[in-house]
């Protein structure tokens, strides 16, 4: 989060571990608010859990690869029975 520090947006995704010793995956944005003359920065930081929006990405390209596969499959049976 430098970035924000300096005066830019910036993002940070990262595991977080739980307390139960379970982790979810969270992404942070960081947006300045001001810098005062004394170079002190104040921050706007928004935390987001994308534990379930990894889960059904994941389940999106596992569903592509099999249509890939499927699609494939139908493709080379097709040429063979021409």
């Amino acid at each position: 989060m430098r970035q924000v520090t300096e005066g830019d947006r910036g993002s940070l995704e990262y595991l977080m571990v739980t307390p139960d010793a379970g982790s979810c995956d969270v992404v942070t944005d960081g947006v300045p608010l001001d810098r005062g003359p004394d170079h002190c920065v104040v921050a706007r930081l928004v935390t987001r859990d994308l534990t379930e929006y990894r889960g059904l990405e994941h389940q999106i390209q596992q569903e592509a690869a099999e249509h890939r596969a499927e699609a494939h499959w139908n493709a080379l049976v097709s040429s063979f029975l021409n």
